[in-house]
């Protein structure tokens, strides 16, 4: 978006002081902003809700480019919290597999075109930990030619934040206890019938 400005002034001045007032107006030069939209539209999301210990987590993020120029230089970071470690060539944009060592140092997508949106899967192992929500977000920065005769800025856009509530080992537990009377509850009815 574009901001156009000029200035105008009101004054009025004698020839001499017999003469009469003569009032005029002048303009200033039109002067031009470049306002920085958001461009890109970052959303994050994990597909659970509650984990537990060695747990996997597939988390999706979609960039989509809402703008009619194309966004040079597209980069994706997510700082991985230290409770979650990243499963080895699991990253996916739009379904192709990136090999990647840290997403913390970031990866490289590329050119994001008009109305084009970037699908990222990655997976992470949860570790154990105390109780409570693992939080997450994730930033693409992208370059922004706001004077063609200068260099491009850098432009950060975060993303919204996803929330897991970790419980703990318990749930396995009870999953594993839940698994074991339902075999054994089967094989009752089944040698009792």
């Amino acid at each position: 978006m574009q901001v156009v400005n000029e200035c105008r002034v009101d004054y009025s001045y004698r020839l001499s002081m017999d003469s009469y007032s003569i009032s005029k107006s002048i303009i200033s030069n039109t002067v031009s902003t470049q306002i920085i939209m958001d461009q890109l539209e970052v959303h994050k999301r994990v597909n659970k809700d509650v984990t537990f210990a060695y747990d996997i987590l597939t988390y999706t993020i979609l960039i989509q480019n809402n703008s009619n120029v194309k966004i040079k230089n597209a980069y994706f970071y997510d700082d991985i919290p230290t409770r979650l470690k990243y499963i080895k060539n699991s990253f996916l944009v739009n379904g192709n597999i990136i090999e990647c060592i840290n997403l913390n140092k970031g990866i490289y997508i590329g050119d994001v075109y008009p109305n084009q949106c970037i699908d990222i899967k990655f997976k992470v192992l949860v570790l154990p930990q105390q109780q409570g929500e693992i939080r997450n977000t994730a930033l693409v920065k992208y370059d922004y030619i706001y004077h063609i005769e200068r260099k491009p800025i850098a432009i950060y856009k975060k993303s919204n934040l996803t929330t897991v509530m970790y419980t703990g080992e318990e749930i396995q537990k009870i999953a594993f206890m839940d698994s074991i009377l339902l075999y054994f509850m089967i094989r009752f009815i089944r040698d009792n019938l």
